[in-house]
């Protein structure tokens, strides 16, 4: 089972993790947060990441909810690291990635 399979079943299952695929792992790495395979180091550093930035993930859930979504903290977490590695990899040299 690789670390995307078992992320993504978590993440549809339970919501507690987000989804490490591509684009997610792209996304840790244009803030600075290290990935080589899922371990308890860079899955604390993603935390630590999330909670000095806690209230804004928290407006993003409240924004989303006001259409009707309730999503789980750690799905906005996904979304949110998701796009920045989906931008970069639709980027061309020298564009700047931003949140």
């Amino acid at each position: 089972m690789t670390d995307t399979l078992a992320t993504k079943i978590l993440m549809g299952t339970l919501g507690c993790t987000p989804a490490y695929d591509r684009f997610f792992i792209d996304g840790l790495k244009i803030r600075s947060l290290s990935f080589s395979y899922l371990n308890r180091t860079n899955f604390s550093q993603m935390i630590g990441f999330c909670a000095r930035h806690r209230d804004a993930f928290e407006a993003a859930q409240k924004h989303v909810s006001a259409y009707g979504l309730q999503y789980p903290l750690m799905k906005i977490i996904d979304m949110y690291f998701w796009r920045l590695g989906w931008a970069l990899a639709k980027a061309k040299p020298g564009d700047a990635i931003t949140d």
